[in-house]
């Protein structure tokens, strides 16, 4: 099996984790204080997110707004519609926030509230993932980087669902690395479990659904690349239930996502394509998201 992080001393350890809850006492900070005032009001679509879990908390369903009047959505919906024919975005978020504004009532804090927490072990989740598999301090400076970085403290404050993804990615990616240093018997358990955090990721944001199949595929092919020929089978044997349960529960979401669900991956570029210009669109997209200029100069177009 491959190995990850070099082995540290005790006392050296010790520091780390104390460096590491301090980034995450940081990141609590950052994304707790006055999170009923800032940002002060709230945006439509965390008014969507807290009424629409309020509405699952009490029947299970949620209303659709159409040319008719108010309809009732299935029971337990998959799938939000807030509008008649508009787009139909993940219910994670929602199901996440039901318990909190059901038994708090419906406010900013139990809105925001989970997104707040998410934006949290996100932090955590970086930090152990580095820390795994660099070392303890690479996992502490990932950590107090993304604890106060800007787009991770702004995404953390607002009802937001992307930043489920900002947790459950390297949470999911974290497990595989635990799998990969854990005894025999427990390997594929947990290979499986973060497979399945990893594909619930996928179905949390629209975004998340063509970037993490192949963030899934790149990972499996370089950790292959350490091994020796005769330890690649029984690497393969032991992750390839957790590909498959990944490849079970997101293929349905990929057919959803290239029919009726792909009217938002029209809007920014990327629907009516091939699958191979919708891949490379795809990636050059997210890296266009990751340069100065969109973080200092230019922003979000959608002025949140």
């Amino acid at each position: 099996m491959v190995t990850t992080g070099e082995p540290v001393n005790t006392h050296t350890k010790f520091i780390a984790l104390m460096f590491l809850l301090l980034a995450v006492v940081v990141a609590a900070i950052l994304r707790l204080v006055g999170l009923d005032q800032s940002p002060p009001g709230l945006f439509r679509d965390e008014l969507e997110k807290g009424y629409t879990a309020l509405q699952l908390w009490s029947t299970g369903r949620h209303g659709i707004l159409g040319a008719e009047g108010v309809q009732r959505s299935p029971l337990l919906p998959i799938f939000i519609e807030v509008f008649e024919g508009h787009d139909r975005t993940s219910a994670i978020y929602q199901y996440i926030t039901a318990p909190f504004v059901g038994m708090g009532g419906l406010n900013y804090w139990t809105t925001r509230l989970p997104a707040a927490l998410a934006g949290i072990l996100g932090v955590l989740a970086v930090g152990g993932f580095a820390w795994r598999l660099i070392g303890p301090a690479a996992g502490v400076t990932a950590a107090l980087l993304l604890a106060i970085h800007p787009t991770g403290v702004l995404f953390s404050r607002w009802a937001q669902q992307g930043i489920l993804q900002a947790m459950l990615v390297p949470a999911g990616f974290w497990l595989l690395l635990e799998a990969e240093r854990a005894r025999v018997t427990h390997r594929r358990a947990l290979g499986v479990v973060g497979a399945f955090v990893l594909v619930v990721a996928a179905w949390a944001y629209d975004p998340g659904r063509l970037v993490i199949p192949l963030m899934l595929a790149v990972w499996v092919l370089w950790r292959m690349v350490g091994l020796n020929r005769e330890d690649i089978r029984p690497y393969l044997k032991t992750f390839l239930p957790a590909v498959v349960l990944f490849a079970l529960l997101w293929i349905p979401l990929a057919v959803y996502t290239v029919g009726p669900g792909g009217g938002r991956l029209g809007r920014v570029g990327v629907g009516g394509l091939g699958p191979g210009e919708m891949v490379m669109t795809t990636i050059t997209n997210n890296f266009s998201f990751r340069t100065p200029g969109f973080w200092i100069v230019e922003g979000d177009s959608n002025m949140r």
